[in-house]
């Protein structure tokens, strides 16, 4: 405390160095998560993902799932709904055509599925994606969805909310979602420090 006290700025900075040295792994984390790729290759899941992707497309297994929710007791099935679920289709096979025209792999695999509900107010629009669900080109490829593809498909449409679902759009919101808590519980951690130390040591010079 008195070598605190008697030198109070070089202490501060020589705490301040080894903070930042210490959290520096911080800010190259990667918040992802392994898909199929990621197994041994003596696990039998990982040949049978390979050969998916080989021949059809990985996203198959794992495929990005745009919830059209009418709203309780409408019907999804009107002309109006059913038309922005055949706009984003279209949207859909119009960014492959691009991707492939410019050289790029397609960013959506094929087929396009949809099932219903019971009750006929929702439908699930399930598309592939031609990468592994913890891979950047499937989060890339949500977010084209939900950025981009899906709000002038459905914004004329009575729909009462159209979400994405699915592996990837999990992951990716989870992984967005901490990004965004991180620097709360950081700040959180350091004034709780701080007010420790003042507290124990009675000086606000050891508590920073």
């Amino acid at each position: 405390v008195g070598f605190s006290c008697r030198w109070p700025a070089a202490v501060s900075a020589a705490a301040g160095v080894a903070l930042v040295v210490t959290a520096a792994p911080l800010f190259n984390l990667n918040l992802g998560f392994n898909g199929a790729r990621s197994l041994s290759d003596d696990i039998e899941a990982k040949a049978a993902f390979l050969a998916l992707e080989e021949n059809f497309t990985l996203g198959l297994s794992s495929p990005i799932e745009v919830v059209v929710d009418a709203g309780e007791g409408e019907n999804v099935f009107g002309s109006r709904i059913q038309d922005g679920v055949a706009q984003l289709e279209e949207a859909v096979a119009q960014e492959n055509e691009r991707a492939e025209a410019e050289g790029e792999r397609p960013p959506f695999g094929s087929p396009i599925t949809t099932r219903f509900n019971d009750a006929g107010d929702t439908e699930v629009v399930a598309i592939p994606v031609n990468a592994d669900v913890g891979d950047a080109e499937a989060i890339a490829a949500r977010n084209l969805l939900r950025e981009d593809l899906i709000p002038p498909a459905f914004e004329d449409t009575p729909a009462e909310q159209v979400l994405t679902a699915g592996t990837t759009a999990s992951y990716a919101d989870f992984e967005e979602n901490i990004s965004a808590k991180t620097p709360i519980a950081l700040a959180f951690v350091f004034l709780t420090s701080f007010i420790v130390l003042v507290a124990m040591y009675r000086s606000l010079v050891v508590g920073a």
